[in-house]
């Protein structure tokens, strides 16, 4: 009975402190990644610009060389050299 006790409390230590991590981890994160938090910074605000506008180029790219590549197969079911 005594090593069931022990075990319990080993498990009960465990998740307690497994919890806590897990926490102040998370509520680190989301002090750093605050969704309310507005960049006030110029700069910042550019850079996010330019990398939303670079990010859209890039999926736009992509869907138009999977097109180009997949387009003979769409057509007639299989790929002319």
């Amino acid at each position: 009975m005594a090593q069931h006790d022990e075990v319990k409390s080993i498990l009960n230590r465990v998740e307690r402190e497994s919890g806590t991590f897990a926490a102040s981890d998370l509520a680190r994160t989301a002090n750093q990644h605050s969704i309310n938090e507005a960049p006030q910074d110029s700069i910042e605000i550019l850079g996010k610009r330019i990398g939303r506008v670079l990010g859209w180029i890039g999926v736009i790219v992509l869907i138009a060389l999977i097109a180009q590549d997949l387009g003979p197969y769409l057509s007639n079911g299989t790929k002319s050299p």
